[in-house]
């Protein structure tokens, strides 16, 4: 059904009546009354679980509708490219959906413009385009690059390295004057203020300070040495990072930091900025405005506040002060109370969401009786604001959920309870769908409490995933493919190929990994015995014998006769030797003089029965099997090492099997399973792309060289060593620092999951959701920790005074009359400092509360790993539970639930953990993992024995049908008794009870199952087969509808068992030039949506781009104005949605008046046969007839070509590919698959 637009007395659609048209629910009046805001600045207060990005994709909605502004006029912008995606696509879809109901109102003026979709980016990207339009205005060239933590890191390290000025008198280790100087000017940008400012403010506090006298109070003097110690580090740190602006200046390269702090000079030097983007975007939309920086409130209130003159301008800010939880990384909770400051109107009241729709009313309750103390503004803080930040009140109809409660005496019992409770709740959930399983998360405070809770799953046989731990880096997958590249590189890394042989492909056992390192010294002896005696291993054996019967002879000869003489003979003669040999080894290259290396031993692998002089111990027939395997995959991976970075990793993952691996992980989707190793691969990608310019400024600073002429050095010198293209040896590198310095990588966003407990961090937590959330660790001194987090103790943080928000932090003064005014004025700010971090704490535990839907456990212990003093539980605890105690007096259900607490009795014999050891054996099955045991001390592990110790015994492994110990049922055995019964056919009654005799009721359940699952299964596969429809998915790219018409049988052989594709060159130069063509009109695409590539199946490797370029130059499409370039299109047909991308549509009119539009598509491969160009010019048509029907134009008006860039030449397509035709395609695509 089509709604008409409304008339002129009934201007605008109302909210409700939109959601109507739509078939969606109404909004709240609360989210209508935003939804409907006038065009005026607004700032939205949004609970936790609210509904904001609902209501924001809402806004932008009504606006279009309304015609208020069109779709392309406004910007959204958010922290993180995951929540930029998903807010990008939920308003991208909802216009579709209000396009087809024909709701769209023109904008006055703006009927010949093109339809487009909102722009929504991160801060950083916004803040990107705006350097990258106008950086030239303020010196910065459009070439700069980014340098990502890793390279900052290494820059910084270089200029630590050689600096040549005058020292602090405090001694800092080198990798703390580097972290230091990243955090100072990470500051400095973010609060917009010059290492210079910094350097003087504190030279002339050290002079107030210095100069205070008696009277002095206690305690006085240590703090006054601490800050001058603290100051003169800051001026020491601030030199250092005046010189790292200099030399990025220099290098024309930047950081994130930079990125921000050029936006808001840009927004504030440049006045063409400001009025060029409030003319490009009608309405502004900031998301997560709680977590903004100084910089970047100041960058877009420059570009959109009514400040100096400007007029206002629609920007409505959404955020959430309770949930600001990144003050570490310089965001502030009372950002979001100056938003009037920054964008003043008349209006300044807040309009508010703040109905819970993720909480059930128990978990509510705790979650508004944590923040409750957050409502009160310290006295301290010296801005005043109108806006109130109300309690969420509970949804319609929810549920009562439940809150729990627990102290119990140690963390390791904590863990055990946790996981014992979870895994009880799972249970009634075994034998149902996956997806009516809840989802649960533990949320901890810190990576460290993990370790315990891990223990604890394992031995439960909880499933679970550890989100984030180690990062990227340290997934295993990933630490396997850069154990490859460093043996790759580097044969001294024998730790690399140590991680490889006792893998799990591999499975080296102790006995033949301790024989390989015998052969490996064996190898070093002969280099040796080369060096020493310029001769092979077997000429020096003849040597020493020959050197013995000469010794005889010489003691025959002197009439030596006793054994005494001939010993002392012997050692005058081996000081000698041994004396000549060290000369020689220490003027030997050091690398000939190294120890053994394993990777060598591999390319050198011993022949067959070869014996250990020196230990007797041989390599094993299947051990010898399996080096000289992996020996022939590292022989042939080497002739990639000069290929380009992503088609070694290419190679590596498929010669390790990598691939596979991850496409047979149960229970995960291949896409799924290979996420990390996707992430890597686009690090690799963006390293590769940056690295020989950034290592070739790197070098530069370091050794003062021209840098310009150190890139053309380094790139030569990179390309023309074994180390490829980008060097292995530099991505290793940067890999290392990325893993000392940025956590190791970030790794891809995990969802939650059904099918496993996931654990994270609180802060990692921010933005998703669980049925079940438990959060250990909630202890005093841990939750909140209660830290004395003031400036005056550190060195290397920017002064509070000098902060863009300093209004919001505890005070400071410089008029101290002596140094016992100084002493009590620093042990106020202790309090104000101790007061600002518990609020901080609390606004965390209000963001890990609501991220649970029914159910909440808090817990605490008393005793945390061997420590020697017991803790209290928190104070957020302890409010819930004297809240629960009132509730329940009243018979409120919302009470939290004690499920226990610790006996002060039970602390006096302190703490039964102090003592505690963990054993493991090694190597372990990789497949069962490792069994980690638990002693309460090394009297009680030596008592049980070697074998109960190592987890070997078979005290615990119940007893066979025979009487004999049997076998624990290991996963391992598990796996392979499931398979044998396969083969089998299944098993027969008699062994099926037998099984079942000594498991318990949930392990009998499971095996029954199986045994059901495998009769049904075994029936299918006997069974005749049915022919089943092909069915294609729901959405292609036009480019692989061409293939399908080209080659429809290699591509549903993919669709159906979808293997990794080599990384194309091909797309990657295509997109170097359509890239060129976009700056060479001064457009950027519409919508990245990230589906197209640019490959051409018949790209040269090494594409000629000036000719390109030339060629493109000379056609008659360069001096033409396009109506759009990389404009998305897609369109239904045969019941597939088919997506591509136009590069670019020019409008002309004819003689007649008639508007004529021209689809071109740029081709960087060669000219294509009459019969190739039939199944291509497929691609033009599906566009013709998109394009068509979207803006409702007769598709004779519409023309399309080719444009090969390679030859500059133009095929223009007379007769393009109708519905019909393409439709065939897919008819013939779905037959030709049933008879595969």
């Amino acid at each position: 059904m089509t709604t008409s637009l409304p008339d002129s007395q009934h201007p605008y659609l109302t909210p409700e009546q939109i959601a109507d048209a739509l078939g969606r629910p109404r909004p709240t009046p609360e989210q209508s009354e935003i939804i409907s805001a006038p065009l005026t600045p607004r700032l939205v207060v949004a609970g936790a679980g609210s509904g904001k990005t609902a209501t924001m994709v809402d806004r932008v909605v009504w606006l279009v509708a309304n015609g208020l502004v069109r779709a392309d006029q406004v910007l959204g912008v958010t922290f993180t490219r995951k929540a930029a995606g998903e807010l990008r696509e939920r308003m991208r879809g909802r216009l579709e959906d209000l396009r087809r109901q024909n709701l769209v109102r023109q904008v006055p003026g703006a009927q010949d413009e093109p339809v487009g979709d909102p722009v929504v980016s991160t801060y950083h990207s916004y803040a990107n385009s705006l350097v990258a339009a106008y950086g030239l205005r303020i010196g910065i060239e459009d070439d700069a690059q980014m340098l990502g933590g890793a390279q900052a890191w290494q820059l910084v390290a270089q200029l630590v390295e050689h600096y040549d000025g005058k020292l602090p008198e405090k001694e800092v280790a080198k990798s703390t004057m580097v972290s230091s100087v990243l955090q100072l000017s990470g500051e400095c940008a973010e609060h917009l203020v010059t290492p210079q400012q910094v350097s003087d403010w504190c030279q002339e506090q050290i002079k107030r300070i210095q100069g205070l006298g008696k009277p002095t109070g206690k305690g006085a003097t240590a703090e006054q040495r601490t800050l001058v110690q603290g100051l003169e580090l800051r001026i020491f740190y601030a030199e250092l990072v005046k010189r790292y602006s200099q030399i990025k200046r220099r290098m024309q390269v930047m950081d994130y930091g930079d990125l921000i702090a050029c936006a808001a000079r840009i927004a504030e030097e440049v006045p063409l900025a400001a009025a060029t983007e409030r003319e490009r975007f009608a309405v502004v939309l900031l998301d997560e405005f709680q977590d903004t920086s100084h910089a970047q409130m100041q960058l877009f209130s420059d570009l959109y506040g009514a400040r100096n003159g400007a007029a206002e301008h629609p920007v409505m800010a959404v955020g959430d002060p309770k949930q600001s939880i990144y003050g570490f990384r310089g965001a502030s909770d009372g950002q979001l109370f100056s938003f009037y400051d920054f964008f003043p109107t008349n209006d300044r009241t807040a309009r508010y969401l703040t109905v819970a729709w993720r909480n059930d009313t128990a978990i509510l309750a705790a979650a508004n009786a944590t923040a409750a103390p957050l409502a009160l503004q310290p006295d301290w803080v010296r801005s005043q604001h109108s806006i109130e930040v109300p309690h969420l009140v509970p949804r319609a109809e929810p549920g009562n959920g439940r809150v729990e409660i627990g102290e119990y005496l140690t963390d390791r019992e904590e863990a055990e309870v946790i996981a014992q409770k979870i895994a009880q709740l799972r249970e009634p959930f075994a034998h149902r769908p996956l997806a009516e399983m809840p989802t649960m998360a533990v949320l901890c405070k810190k990576r460290a409490q993990m370790e315990p809770l891990r223990e604890a799953f394992e031995a439960k046989g909880v499933p679970y995933q550890v989100v984030g731990l180690g990062g990227l880096l340290d997934t295993p997958e990933i630490v396997d493919t850069v154990a490859v590249l460093r043996v790759l590189s580097d044969p001294g890394r024998s730790d690399a190929l140590m991680r490889l042989l006792s893998g799990a492909r591999w499975r080296l056992g102790v006995s033949d990994l301790l024989a390989f390192a015998d052969w490996a010294g064996a190898l070093k002896q002969q280099r040796e015995y080369e060096i020493r005696f310029g001769i092979t291993g077997e000429a020096a054996a003849l040597r020493v014998e020959q050197e013995t019967l000469d010794e005889l002879d010489e003691v025959r000869s002197r009439g030596l006769s006793s054994r005494q003489d001939i010993t002392r003979l012997k050692e005058a003669e081996r000081a000698r030797g041994n004396e000549r040999y060290r000369r020689i080894l220490d003027s030997a290259a050091p690398d000939i003089s190294d120890g053994a290396s394993l990777v060598e031993a591999l390319e050198n692998l011993p022949p067959e029965g070869w014996v250990s002089a020196r230990t007797g111990r041989s390599l094993t027939h299947a051990a010898r099997g399996r080096l000289q395997a992996l020996a022939a995959e590292i022989n042939y991976l080497r002739q990639f090492t000069s290929d380009d970075l992503s088609t070694l990793l290419y190679e590596i993952e498929r010669t390790m099997l990598l691939d596979i691996e991850l496409a047979a992980r149960p229970g995960v989707r291949s896409h799924a399973a290979r996420q990390h190793l996707d992430a890597f691969h686009g690090v690799a990608a963006t390293y590769e792309s940056s690295a020989p310019r950034i290592n070739a400024l790197l070098l530069a600073a370091a050794n003062g060289l021209d840098a310009d002429e150190a890139e053309e050095t380094v790139r030569f010198s990179l390309t023309a060593t074994g180390a490829s293209a980008s060097g292995i040896s530099g991505f290793l590198a940067w890999l290392d620092a990325a893993a000392a310095e940025e956590g190791g990588l970030d790794m891809a966003v995990e969802a939650p999951r059904h099918d496993a407990v996931q654990l994270l961090t609180v802060h990692a937590s921010k933005g998703l959701e669980w049925d079940h959330v438990y959060i250990p660790g909630v202890a005093a001194g841990e939750f909140p920790d209660g830290k004395d987090e003031r400036w005056t103790k550190k060195g290397d943080t920017l002064p509070w005074p000098l902060r863009g928000d300093a209004n919001y932090l505890p005070p400071w003064r410089d008029d101290f009359e002596n140094l016992k005014d100084f002493g009590e004025f620093m042990d106020v700010m202790k309090e104000q400092a101790v007061e600002h971090r518990v609020a901080e704490e609390r606004r965390l535990a209000y963001v890990g509360f609501t991220r649970a839907r029914s159910l909440l456990v808090l817990t605490s212990s008393s005793w945390k790993g061997t420590g020697a003093k017991p803790r209290q539980v928190s104070d957020f605890l302890q409010e819930l539970l004297d809240l629960g105690q009132d509730l329940a007096s009243t018979g409120n259900q919302d009470a939290a639930q004690l499920l226990a607490r610790v006996d002060e009795a039970q602390l006096e014999s302190g703490n039964p953990q102090s003592a505690t050891l963990l054993t493991a054996l090694w190597p372990f099955d990789p497949f069962n993992g490792p069994e980690i045991r638990s002693w309460s001390s090394l009297e009680d592990m030596e008592t049980a024995g070697v074998e109960e110790a190592s987890g070997t015994s078979t005290s615990d492994a119940g007893l066979g049908p025979d009487g004999e110990a049997a076998p624990r049922l290991t996963p391992r055995r598990r796996v392979e008794r499931a398979a044998t019964n396969v083969l089998q056919g299944g098993l027969e009654p008699r062994e099926l009870s037998e099984v079942t005799a000594d498991s318990n009721a949930q392990e009998t359940a499971d095996i029954e199952d199986w045994e059901e699952e495998t009769r049904l299964l075994l029936e299918l596969l006997r069974a005749p087969a049915d022919q089943q429809e092909f069915e294609l998915p729901q959405h292609i790219s036009a480019s692989l509808l061409v293939q399908l018409a080209q080659n429809p049988e290699v591509v549903i052989d993919n669709l159906q068992r979808p293997m990794p594709q080599r990384p194309g060159i091909a797309a990657r130069q295509g997109t170097l030039f359509h890239t060129w063509v976009e700056e060479h009109y001064g457009q950027s695409a519409m919508l990245d949506v990230g589906e197209e590539d640019f490959a051409d199946d018949d790209t040269a490797e090494e594409l000629d781009l000036p000719t390109l370029r030339e060629n493109f130059l000379a056609s008659r499409w360069a001096d033409e104005v396009p109506w759009a370039i990389e404009y998305p299109l897609e369109t239904p047909v045969e019941g597939v949605t088919v997506r591509g991308r136009v590069d670019a549509i020019f409008r002309t009119t004819d003689t007649n008046g008639t508007e004529k539009w021209e689809l071109v598509d740029w081709k960087t491969g060669r000219v294509p046969s009459k019969k190739e160009l039939k199944s291509r010019a497929l691609q033009l048509g599906l566009y013709r007839i998109g394009f068509a029907r979207l803006h409702k134009i007769e598709p004779a008006n519409i023309s399309a070509s080719f444009f090969y860039a390679t030859e500059g030449k133009e095929v223009r397509i007379e007769e393009l590919a109708t519905e019909e035709k393409i439709a065939g395609v897919l008819k013939k695509a779905r037959r030709q698959a049933a008879q595969l």
